[in-house]
């Protein structure tokens, strides 16, 4: 049992390339200016799948009529998009999940995941180009001089969670995380984070 899934996603509203950035005016007059070509519209790729690896035999049926939930599922997801006008161009995530790993708790689920994001190389060299013309012009005008500022490039997280439904319509989800390069720039060291997360079906 599996489920894969393939396509496209459009957006049909002009765009414009975060490349190249020039030089508008001389001196402290002198301005950045985005001379990006225009697109008409944004699209994006994905591809998913999902697959039943191993599922547990009941008891009570046959090996062809085994319609257990038990047992070890697998998940993955990727989507892509063009660097040129899209901030966040590749995302990943993938995982394996267990449900009805305890005994007599049929219904609950370990989990383990990672999922991780990069950020466009283009949107990064945009904006140092806008950077050193401001502050070339800044300086030839007298004015003070701000730091640039760290860009994004990649972030990621992994995680183990244990759903535990204690009815048919409530779960508890206590979770554990371990978030790398949480700012996305390289300014916050990576941290570990315990939550727990309550949901209610309706």
């Amino acid at each position: 049992m599996g489920w894969l899934c393939f396509g496209m996603i459009w957006w049909g509203i002009q765009d414009e390339n975060f490349l190249p950035v020039t030089r508008n005016g001389s001196g402290s007059k002198a301005k950045a200016v985005n001379a990006g070509s225009f697109n008409m519209g944004s699209w994006a790729w994905y591809f998913q799948a999902d697959q039943l690896l191993y599922r547990v035999k009941e008891p009570d049926q046959s090996p062809a009529r085994n319609f257990s939930k038990k047992g070890l599922y697998m998940f993955n997801a990727w989507s892509f998009s063009p660097s040129r006008y899209s901030l966040l161009d590749f995302y990943y995530q993938t995982g394996l999940v267990y449900q009805g790993l305890l005994p007599g708790r049929p219904d609950d689920r370990l989990g383990v995941a990672l999922g991780s994001a990069w950020f466009s190389s283009d949107a990064s060299s945009a904006y140092n180009q806008t950077y050193e013309i401001q502050t070339a012009a800044a300086i030839a005008g007298g004015k003070t001089i701000y730091p640039a500022q760290p860009q994004p490039t990649w972030g990621g997280v992994v995680e183990i969670d244990y759903q535990c439904m204690l009815t048919k319509w409530i779960s508890l989800k206590p979770f554990l995380e371990y978030i790398m390069n949480p700012q996305q720039n390289g300014t916050l060291g990576n941290v570990l984070v315990l939550g727990t997360q309550a949901a209610v079906r309706f």
